[in-house]
C-alpha cells in the first residue's frame, strides 16, 4: 500500500485473495505508510458467520512426508494461478502519461514518483508477487526508457531484468535507507545529466535543533537504567522503550537482535565464556509474553548464570498501549486471567525473584547488585505502570536555588523536564518545567544536596 486509504483497502483485498487461492498473503507495510494519518473510505461492513465448521481434510492440512510432496506440487499451481491473477488485478494499475519514459513502482515510493515525475508513465505494483510478468512486457513496450524506482533492495529491478528487459533502477535512486521526496528528485537530476551539487545521505537537511530519543517524564525505565548505569556489566536488550537504553547518559544497552533475544543472548554469551562481567538480560513485559519465556525456560533447564530483568509496565507501551497477558485485559477490552512474569518464572524452575519498583532508585540499585552475584539464575520484575496510562496527579518537584550547587547530577537522570539555563546575573542554573514533571521524584534521590523538593499545593 501506498497511503491510509490502500493500507485499508489492501488488508480487505488479502482476506479475499487467502480466500480464493487459499493460501497466506502478507499485508507489507513500510514506516512511513504505518505512520501516516489520512482520510478513507469505510463501506459497510460484512458480516462473516462466527460458527464456522471445520471440514476434515488431513492431505491439506497435515503436511507429513507423504502428503507434502503433494502440497508442494500445489503450491505451484498456486502460484501460476496468482500470477495469472496478478497480470490484471486492481491492485496493479497504469497511470498514463507520456511515451518516453516508463517508471515501474510499488507502496510509498509511488507518491514521490507522481510528485518528482508528473509526465512520465508509471507502473504501480499492488501485488508484486507472483511477478506480473505479462504486465511488464506489455508496459515496458510502449517505452523508449524504463526505470524502477522502489526503496531498499533492487527486488523489481531484477526481476525485470530477469525478462530480458532492459531496464535501470539502483544507479539512479540509493538501495540503502528510506526513499524520500528529495532523494528522487536527486536521481531524476543523474537520469538527466545534472548534477545537483547535493551529497547522499539519510539524514533530514533541517535547521530544526537536534532532539535525542529519550524516555518519557515519569517513564519507569528511567530508574532502571540510572541504576544499571552505576554497574559494570553486560546488558543484552530486547525491543520497546526500554531500547533507549543505548543512549547516553545510561549507555546501558549492548545488543538488540530481536524480540525475546534479550533473554536468549545472555544465555547463550553465558554458554560461551562470557564470564569477565554480570550478563544482564532485558526484555519487556509484553514481549516477555511474546517471546521471553522459552528463553528464561532454557536458562532454568541448562543452568544458566545470569540475571534477567522484566520491565513490567502493565502494558504494551511502544506500539499503542495494547493489552497484554498481563493487564487482566483482552485485546476487545474485556476481563481475563491477569498473567504474571514471576509467576511462569517459578514455573520454569527460577529460584531467585524479586520485585522492584524502578522509581525507587536504591531498591533497584541494591538487588541488581546482590543477584548479579549469585551463581544461579535471577529474575528481577521492575514494575510500575507507565506513566501515559495510569494518570496520577502529583505534584511536581522544583529545585531549590539555595541549595542547589549545580553539580549536574539530576542532568544525568536524563530527564526532558530537567535543564540547565543560562542567566545573566547568577550564571547558570537548573530548573524543573512543571508542564512536563510527572511528579516522580526520581531526581530528587539522587540529588547529594537534597535541593529537590515536590512543590506544595
Amino acid at each position: 500500500p501506498s497511503d491510509s486509504q490502500e493500507a485499508k483497502d489492501f488488508t480487505i483485498a488479502a482476506f479475499e485473495l487467502s480466500e480464493r487461492f487459499k493460501t497466506p498473503v502478507i499485508l507489507r507495510s513500510t514506516t512511513r505508510v504505518s505512520q501516516c494519518k489520512s482520510p478513507v473510505k469505510i463501506l459497510d461492513r460484512k458480516y462473516i458467520p462466527k460458527h464456522p465448521k471445520f471440514l476434515k481434510n488431513p492431505k491439506k492440512y497435515v503436511p507429513v512426508p507423504t502428503y507434502g510432496r503433494k502440497m508442494r506440487k500445489k503450491v505451484e499451481e498456486k502460484l501460476a494461478e496468482l500470477q495469472s491473477y496478478a497480470n490484471r488485478c486492481p491492485q496493479n494499475k497504469i497511470i498514463t502519461g507520456g511515451d518516453s519514459l516508463g517508471i515501474v513502482t510499488s507502496g510509498i515510493a509511488f507518491q514521490y514518483v507522481a510528485e518528482e515525475f508528473p509526465d512520465a508513465s508509471i507502473l504501480k505494483l499492488g501485488l508484486s508477487y507472483p511477478f506480473p510478468d505479462d504486465l511488464i512486457r506489455e508496459f515496458s513496450e510502449r517505452f523508449d526508457e524504463l526505470v524502477v524506482v522502489e526503496e531498499l533492495d533492487n527486488f523489481l529491478e531484477e526481476h525485470i531484468r530477469s525478462l530480458g528487459i532492459k531496464v535501470k533502477g539502483k544507479v539512479y535512486f540509493p538501495g540503502v535507507g528510506e526513499l524520500n521526496p528529495d532523494k528522487v528528485a536527486r536521481g531524476k537530476a543523474k537520469m538527466e545529466g545534472k548534477d545537483t551539487g547535493q551529497e547522499e545521505n539519510d539524514t533530514d537537511n533541517t535547521d530544526l535543533p537536534a532532539r535525542p530519543p529519550v524516555f518519557c517524564p515519569g517513564c519507569p525505565s528511567r530508574g532502571l537504567f540510572y541504576a544499571l548505569s552505576k554497574i559494570d556489566c553486560v546488558v543484552t536488550g530486547d525491543i520497546g522503550c526500554y531500547s533507549l537504553g543505548v543512549f547516553p547518559p545510561y549507555e546501558r544497552m549492548d545488543t538488540i537482535i530481536c524480540m525475546g533475544a534479550g533473554i536468549t543472548v545472555a544465555q547463550g554469551m553465558d554458554k560461551a565464556g562470557f564470564r569477565d562481567k554480570p550478563l544482564i538480560g532485558i526484555v519487556g513485559d509484553s514481549t516477555f509474553f511474546h517471546s521471553g519465556i522459552t528463553g528464561l525456560l532454557e536458562i532454568s533447564y541448562n543452568r544458566g548464570i545470569s540475571t534477567i530483568i522484566v520491565v513490567d509496565n502493565r502494558i504494551t507501551a511502544m506500539t499503542g498501549h495494547q493489552d497484554h497477558p498481563g493487564t487482566g485485559r483482552t485485546l476487545m477490552g474485556e476481563r481475563t486471567y491477569t498473567i504474571y512474569p514471576e509467576d511462569i518464572a517459578r514455573a520454569c524452575g527460577i529460584e531467585n525473584i524479586r520485585i522492584v519498583d524502578p522509581l525507587n532508585f536504591r531498591e533497584t540499585l541494591n538487588a541488581l547488585r546482590e543477584e548479579i552475584k549469585k551463581e544461579s539464575p535471577s529474575l528481577i520484575v521492575a514494575r510500575r505502570p507507565c506513566p501515559l496510562i495510569k494518570k496520577e496527579k502529583r505534584a511536581p518537584w522544583v529545585v531549590d536555588q539555595e541549595k542547589c550547587i549545580q553539580c549536574g547530577v539530576c542532568l544525568k537522570v536524563g530527564c526532558p523536564a530537567i535543564y540547565k539555563k543560562i542567566e545573566k546575573e547568577d550564571g547558570e542554573n537548573i530548573y524543573i518545567d512543571p508542564s512536563l514533571c510527572q511528579g516522580c521524584g526520581f531526581c530528587a534521590q539522587v540529588c547529594p544536596k537534597k535541593a529537590i523538593v515536590q512543590e506544595q499545593n
